[in-house]
């Protein structure tokens, strides 16, 4: 990803010395709401997985309710953070982008560009402050975005704060949550006949969950996130020797793909809110018996939902092998494409993940979503090392990165 590429280049240049791969990751995730907003920013979903080298153990972060991302950034400072910077240090990288305007990146005007209709919806007024006069931005075209440095308050933040003190990390929450910015996301839901209020937000909390496992170990968040997709097709994948049917025969190609099948419409049953209803903890039995060899199957229960939402995956890996898996979403483009006036971002569209069968585990009440982002990472199931930290974006196709 060419911002991604920018903001490393920043971040290596000792911007954050001193820090950890989970300050690292803070300081990406600030900086890609500034050069992608037409895939994250701070109106969505946020969820990270952070594997420590000394400990060899696998932490999980999901705030997968609403606008969770302000939250999940603060908690994984707070909790995995190196406590040797202040948030205002982990978001200087994001304030340099604030202050002067960048060039937009090839991929990014295209995505802007078909995701603009959204942002120029009919009654969405705020939504004329993302495009330029009225367009998206064309490929190399710079770009400033104000209304999100002030929602940051970025420089306030570095103007104020010692280098070793976290109180940024509030200061930007309580103002996202029950501050001007709450207040501006609250008018402009409400306006559109959307039902959360103030107390929908200060009641927010982003959950430290266990993650998930199959040997190698490939870790992943547990429900609501469709991680356990992939771990369940690595389960009836363990009971066929693909590698003896060789790399892409017609063998191995139909025990993948029927594998993948049967995992998704798993999924899409039974991924689910664990807090509110009760999730099955195992999904594998009966499985085996429907993987036909000689045939695909027609067969499986599930929805069929759409592909091709992009999001934003970053990962970042230290030389003492610390990880910080890490996406956070607006799922579809722009997301909903409301705007809270002068704040610079659009918010997530994640509730369209629901279900509206009143008898699906996942159907549409006041609980967590089935989630699509889905971070992973891998470890030798001997020693614990870390082998690799990994994601795909791009909504229901994620779980085939297997």
């Amino acid at each position: 990803m060419e911002d991604g590429e920018m903001v490393h280049k920043r971040i290596s240049s000792n911007e954050l010395n001193g820090g950890n791969t989970v300050d690292a990751a803070v300081a990406i995730a600030a900086a890609l709401n500034f050069t992608e907003p037409c895939s994250t920013g701070i109106g969505l979903a946020c969820i990270c997985l952070c594997y420590d080298a000394n400990t060899k153990k696998v932490q999980g972060l999901s705030g997968g309710t609403v606008l969770s991302t302000t939250a999940s950034l603060h908690k994984a400072v707070s909790l995995h953070g190196s406590k040797k910077l202040s948030m205002g240090q982990i978001l200087q990288p994001a304030s340099k982008l604030a202050e002067k305007c960048f060039p937009v990146s090839e991929i990014t005007a295209y995505h802007w560009k078909c995701g603009a209709h959204v942002l120029q919806a009919r009654g969405n007024k705020p939504g004329k402050e993302l495009p330029i006069h009225g367009y998206a931005p064309h490929h190399g075209q710079g770009f400033c975005n104000p209304f999100l440095a002030n929602t940051f308050d970025i420089k306030e933040i570095l103007s104020t704060l010692c280098a070793t003190t976290l109180s940024g990390a509030d200061k930007i929450k309580k103002r996202f949550y029950e501050g001007c910015v709450a207040e501006a996301i609250i008018e402009t839901v409400q306006k559109n006949g959307g039902i959360m209020d103030l107390e929908d937000l200060k009641s927010h909390v982003t959950n430290e969950v266990k993650p998930i496992y199959k040997d190698v170990n490939v870790w992943e968040i547990p429900p609501n996130g469709q991680g356990i997709t992939a771990l369940i097709a690595l389960h009836i994948l363990d009971h066929f020797n693909i590698k003896d049917m060789g790399y892409n025969t017609a063998d191995y190609l139909h025990v993948l793909i029927e594998a993948l099948k049967l995992s998704s419409s798993v999924t899409f049953w039974f991924c689910a809110d664990r807090d509110k209803v009760p999730v099955p903890t195992t999904y594998t039995k009966g499985c085996l018996e429907v993987v036909n060899l000689q045939r695909a199957s027609d067969k499986y229960n599930g929805n069929l939902l759409p592909v091709g939402s992009d999001t934003v995956y970053f990962t970042v890996v230290d030389a003492q092998g610390n990880a910080s898996s890490f996406i956070n979403s607006n799922y579809m483009g722009f997301g909903i494409g409301l705007e809270p006036g002068g704040c610079g971002f659009t918010l997530q569209n994640r509730g369209s993940s629901f279900s509206l069968s009143p008898s699906h585990l996942n159907c549409l009440a006041l609980r967590k979503w089935l989630h699509m982002i889905i971070p992973a990472l891998a470890a030798a199931a001997d020693t614990g090392d870390l082998l690799c930290s990994f994601g795909v974006m791009g909504g229901f196709k994620d779980k085939c990165r297997i």
